[in-house]
């Protein structure tokens, strides 16, 4: 009754009815669920609580689990700093809640805590889970444990150490799970030579979680940040190329892209010549002063370098040909276009 008066536009008796239900039958999750898509959808109904606390009071209910698990995972996704505390900052210690939702939530809470550097808030994770360790499958606990300590590798924050000495006690899982630790050295390594290496910090970030499977948000990130001032990455791209310790790190980033990269359906080749030459005619003779209008005007018409260089090669005008060798060799110039297109 109380659900379809919110459909019929009833939101205040709609939500006085529910929380009165929802105060009267504390473990059903479907209750703080509808309050929590209420306020969600009208926050002014309620000006003590925001739809967080209803949502941490549905996966408390769920133990962890079910929609509400999900509706979480978008709000980390959506706002990190929001979903990371308040209401939400006591979820690991939920006693009815079995070991694998546990380390779910926990393993959903380190990406996104992670990305943003919130080492302090991993170590509160950390403790609470530790206590529970009993409950955990040795192998998802290796493989949380394994994740962290790599994550924090280069930060020299408490966690990492913390993490580090729980996993000495797994040791005795070293001949059935190998692989765990093998990765766990790899990724420590790898985690360290991009923090010591020249390279824009968006780069950076995306490569550090580029083989955990939660790289979206990087990815969006560093798309963004090439297409919002392309000329400031083609001279930050510039400067990493020609650094010893950052152009195997970029050269690494190109392949990560290209493995992404989609195959759009090409222009016409006759197309494309006809607009690169309306474009030589307003740039600079000079190719290095005209690489920023370049790619910018590659980035306006969705134009890749490489289908550049493949539509006017035999363009039998001299000075666009000039331009197709000079962009056939311009690795940065590609580079900072399949960033900036990425997210396409």
């Amino acid at each position: 009754m109380a659900w379809a008066d919110a459909g019929a536009g009833a939101w205040e008796d709609a939500y006085a009815a529910l929380v009165a239900l929802a105060g009267a039958h504390p473990t059903r999750a479907d209750l703080p669920l509808r309050l929590y898509w209420l306020l969600a959808l009208r926050p002014a109904l309620d000006a003590d609580r925001t739809r967080h606390e209803w949502l941490a009071a549905a996966l408390a209910a769920s133990r962890l689990g079910g929609p509400a698990l999900e509706l979480y995972r978008r709000e980390l996704a959506a706002d990190s700093q929001t979903a990371l505390y308040g209401p939400y900052l006591n979820l690991l210690d939920q006693p009815a809640a079995r070991g694998d939702a546990v380390l779910a939530l926990a393993t959903a809470r380190l990406a996104s805590a992670a990305d943003d550097g919130r080492w302090a808030l991993l170590e509160v994770d950390l403790a609470a889970l530790a206590h529970r360790a009993i409950d955990f499958d040795d192998g998802s606990w290796l493989a949380y444990l394994t994740d962290l300590a790599s994550r924090a590798a280069a930060s020299r924050a408490p966690v990492q150490q913390q993490a580090t000495d729980l996993l000495a006690g797994l040791r005795h899982l070293e001949l059935s799970h190998g692989w765990a630790f093998d990765q766990l050295e790899h990724r420590q390594a790898v985690t360290v030579h991009l923090a010591r290496a020249r390279i824009p910090e968006p780069v950076r970030r995306f490569l550090t979680v580029a083989d955990r499977g939660d790289e979206a948000r990087a990815l969006s990130d560093l798309s963004t940040w090439a297409a919002t001032d392309p000329e400031a990455a083609l001279r930050a791209y510039d400067t990493a190329m020609t650094l010893t310790d950052a152009r195997g790190l970029m050269v690494a980033l190109s392949e990560l892209l290209a493995a992404r990269r989609g195959r759009p359906d090409p222009y016409p080749s006759a197309l494309v010549r006809g607009v690169v030459r309306a474009q030589l005619a307003r740039m600079p003779a000079d190719y290095h002063r005209a690489r920023g209008a370049l790619l910018r005007f590659l980035l306006v018409e969705r134009i890749d370098p490489e289908e550049l260089v493949s539509a006017c090669f035999v363009d039998p005008d001299r000075s666009v040909g000039a331009l197709v060798q000079r962009v056939r060799n311009d690795e940065p110039l590609a580079l900072v276009y399949r960033t900036a297109t990425a997210a396409d």
